[in-house]
């Protein structure tokens, strides 16, 4: 490879020539004409064909959902990878959602270790019923019910009638 031929086919891309264009000019393959360009530093990446990319990065960069993006710009999640990488755009993180199974399993441990309902119910996003049903199904004796001090002491006043 000569220094005139790589200077040759940098000024013919930087003059807007494709790569097609550039090997039938210069009777090369496009796999030498892009190697050379790559030797030289120089991005061969395909321009993008969509025109909404900036309003694409943007939407992505402001957390909008990436099915929402996708479903609104017709894309597959391989054009929008690619539009994000070609920017340098860094990926979001995928946060690891809790399942509702795990979150039942979750309830029926606090459940177990005394916890009341309300706090279960705060803690996990699990409520009464469905936790009821689940202990039910797994059958863990029910804990009984705790009574309010203020009733518990009416109940041990004896009555006046009697």
């Amino acid at each position: 490879m000569s220094t005139t031929r790589l200077s040759e086919v940098a000024d013919m891309f930087d003059q807007g020539m494709s790569i097609t264009a550039i090997a039938e000019e210069l009777g090369m393959s496009e796999g030498t004409v892009r190697s050379d360009l790559h030797k030289l530093g120089k991005d061969t990446r395909r321009p993008s064909k969509n025109p909404n990319e900036e309003q694409i990065v943007l939407q992505y960069q402001t957390a909008k959902p990436v099915s929402d993006i996708l479903r609104e710009y017709n894309l597959s999640y391989a054009q929008l990878y690619a539009i994000l990488d070609r920017r340098d755009i860094p990926l979001r993180k995928h946060t690891a959602k809790i399942t509702s199974a795990e979150r039942l399993a979750q309830a029926i441990e606090l459940y177990k270790s005394g916890q009341e309902l309300w706090f279960i119910k705060n803690e996990t996003g699990i409520a009464q019923p469905t936790l009821h049903a689940e202990i039910h199904r797994l059958g863990i004796p029910l804990r009984k019910p705790r009574r309010k001090p203020e009733i518990e002491a009416e109940q041990e006043v004896p009555n006046e009638n009697e």
